[in-house]
């Protein structure tokens, strides 16, 4: 499990709009490790990666797809179903930035898992098979 500044990832995500893994990598966040506070802010205000969730955004009148995607943290639970936009962290193979390693289903039989750099801006997916949705453990 990754653990965040609280008071830094709420202002650096509620910025963010997009659509996961194509056009705006997902941003950084400040670690806090063990009981350390905060490097950036000074916050011992902790937050689980799991807490963030995409959230997908329809302006009104929309009946198709989103106009485009959130992060928010503690979102209702039936945004879980989208993924976890901060699964891990990773290092960016063109610049040894640290990436946002994500991962976005976007639809019960396809899921992706995506290396984010915001740093010069690369986005790399992968795409692993699932299983059929009857076989999953979620």
């Amino acid at each position: 499990m990754l653990t965040f500044c609280h008071k830094c990832a709420q202002s650096i995500i509620e910025t963010w709009q997009g659509w996961p893994h194509r056009d705006s990598p997902i941003p950084v966040l400040p670690h806090v490790l063990d009981m350390e506070n905060c490097h950036v802010c000074g916050s011992s205000e902790r937050l689980d990666n799991k807490r963030i969730q995409w959230v997908n955004f329809h302006s009104e009148g929309s009946t198709g797809l989103p106009d485009y995607w959130l992060l928010k943290i503690d979102a209702e639970d039936w945004y879980k179903k989208w993924g976890v936009p901060y699964l891990d962290a990773g290092r960016c193979s063109k610049c040894d930035s640290e990436t946002v390693i994500s991962q976005f289903n976007s639809n019960e039989r396809s899921s992706e898992t995506s290396s984010n750099c915001a740093e010069c801006g690369s986005i790399s997916r992968r795409r692993p098979a699932l299983p059929p949705s009857s076989e999953r453990t979620e």
